[in-house]
């Protein structure tokens, strides 16, 4: 049984040392001579994974691993190297670069001529893809807009052109009050009209309407005459 695991052992590890690049075999070495393996959750262990899945193709898992690789252990060149690959791979350059300059600062134990040249070798990749002209994206033709319907404009309704006018105040107070007891006094003139307050700089104004013509506004003016009231018919504003 021992024999056989041993076996096992050794065929794994062929299997792992067949698919790895130069980086592989050497993160494998640094591992043998860093002593005993660390536990499966240990940070060279999650480095090694993150590479294997690298070596795959598969970039999130890869991601994922050597984010949490360089998160326990910032000293890790490796994962650092690695990480940047993946970031490369991902068009993130500006991260890819960050991570290729941190493992050129870190220098690891076991085969770390080799780690440069490699590292080198990736920032050099990414010098010749920012160097390079972006392809123009072509101008996608635009049919013409057609010109917006042109709408009637409605004309806006004259104002109405007359009012009584029932008072003159130098305050607004004492205007206000006088029509308040001229509303009650002439309630049933009111019924469908409004009083208004005009000011200006001599004083305030209060006005009775808005009537259809002059004409009308005389006519109302004259029956609240006959009542006791003092007004006069004109055209004002609206």
């Amino acid at each position: 049984m021992l024999s056989q695991y041993v076996r096992d052992e050794e065929a794994s590890t062929l299997i792992m040392i067949s698919r790895a690049s130069t980086l592989g075999l050497l993160l494998l070495l640094a591992g043998c001579a860093a002593g005993p393996q660390e536990p499966v959750a240990g940070p060279r262990s999650l480095t090694v994974m993150g590479y294997d899945a690298l070596a795959f193709g598969d970039l999130p898992r890869a991601e994922t691993l050597l984010t949490r690789a360089v998160a326990e252990n910032p000293e890790d060149a490796y994962a650092h190297a690695y990480l940047g690959e993946v970031y490369e791979k991902t068009d993130r350059h500006p991260q890819a670069r960050r991570e290729y300059l941190t493992a050129l600062g870190l220098r690891p134990e076991t085969g770390a001529a080799e780690l440069e040249r490699q590292v080198r070798t990736g920032l050099a990749r990414l010098d010749r893809a920012e160097a390079s002209p972006k392809p123009s994206t072509p101008a996608v033709p635009t049919e013409p807009v057609p010109p917006a319907p042109v709408m009637p404009v409605a004309k806006r309704a004259a104002p109405f052109p007359a009012w009584v006018q029932v008072g003159f105040f130098s305050t607004r107070a004492r205007a206000e009050r006088h029509a308040g007891e001229f509303g009650q006094r002439f309630s049933g003139i009111l019924e469908d009209k409004v009083i208004r307050f005009l000011e200006s700089g001599d004083g305030v104004r209060v006005q009775l309407g808005p009537y259809a013509d002059l004409a009308e506004a005389r006519r109302a003016c004259e029956a609240m005459r006959r009542s006791g009231a003092e007004c006069f018919a004109g055209r004002s504003g609206p």
